[in-house]
């Protein structure tokens, strides 16, 4: 099955994207609609059943684009992930990299991630290691994770992350993670996310303690079909102390508002808030940029 999708991938873009254009239809109704809309009342509550409508219908078009594109990442060529995907203030990792160390870069499932991350290691001359969570199926797995790998980039399993980086630390590497994914339901961290309470992995907080590097944030957007742009952002830097949210907080407050300018763009499709934090569980309050 891998190898047809494979050979799938090899077809031009323009003709993915027809097929993606056709594919925008019955997604709308067969998969996951409930849930995408859902999630977006959830959130957007003063927007009216036209406005939802609306982002409903944007958000099925650019995700379609964004399947057929991951499945063009198997292929495309470095060069052409270059032109794709620019990186609008490059600076911010080549100042880290004539530091000798490496910088922490967050992510959110918005636009097409899997490209931005690609693209970290063809535009910026530095490999970009990104945290990922190993699918169940071992075929899957290693299909995704030999996309991964292109351009010099080494995924890094959530298991092993804490070796992996403390490895890493002095070294001049992009650690990469989409930091918006909903964790197991043990030892997580509850702030306020677009006016939800909202579980996040504890690494979010560790990793800046134990790297002790610069963090960004990779404000993605859609130039127009097939091209992005990056902004990076920053939003953390050493030293920091233990148990300091700072990172996380400015992470959270980035990605409301990339998600209020462009909500299509995010993937509702996830079912971020499938939990609710319980009586006794501590909550963090900073403010949130959500209105």
């Amino acid at each position: 099955m891998f190898f047809i999708l494979k050979l799938f991938s090899r077809l031009p873009l323009r003709l993915l994207y027809f097929i993606a254009s056709l594919l925008k239809f019955p997604l709308q109704v067969i998969y996951r609609r409930k849930l995408v809309v859902k999630n977006l009342k959830m959130i957007f509550k003063n927007h009216s059943e036209d406005q939802i409508n609306q982002i409903v219908k944007d958000f099925y078009k650019g995700f379609c684009d964004v399947v057929v594109e991951i499945l063009k990442a198997t292929t495309i060529s470095e060069k052409e992930i270059s032109r794709r995907v620019r990186f609008v203030n490059p600076e911010i990792i080549f100042q880290a990299k004539e530091k000798s160390e490496s910088i922490l870069f967050y992510a959110s499932h918005q636009c097409n991630w899997e490209w931005m991350a690609l693209a970290s290691g063809a535009n910026l001359t530095v490999p970009g290691d990104v945290i990922y969570k190993p699918l169940q199926n071992e075929n899957a797995d290693q299909f995704i994770y030999t996309m991964r790998s292109r351009f010099g980039g080494k995924p890094i399993s959530k298991d092993k992350a804490a070796r992996e980086i403390l490895r890493l630390k002095g070294k001049h590497r992009i650690i990469g993670l989409v930091a918006d994914q909903s964790p197991p339901r043990e030892h997580v961290h509850w702030a306020h996310f677009l006016g939800v309470e909202t579980d996040f992995y504890p690494g979010l907080v560790q990793l800046p303690y134990l790297m002790q590097a610069p963090a960004v944030f990779g404000r993605i957007t859609k130039a127009k079909r097939g091209f992005y742009e990056v902004e990076l952002i920053k939003i953390g830097e050493p030293p920091y102390e233990k148990d300091d949210f700072s990172v996380l907080q400015n992470y959270i407050r980035e990605t409301e508002r990339l998600i209020e300018d462009h909500p299509e763009d995010y993937l509702w499709t996830h079912n971020r808030w499938k939990h609710t934090r319980e009586e006794n569980e501590e909550i963090i309050n900073f403010p949130s940029s959500h209105k």
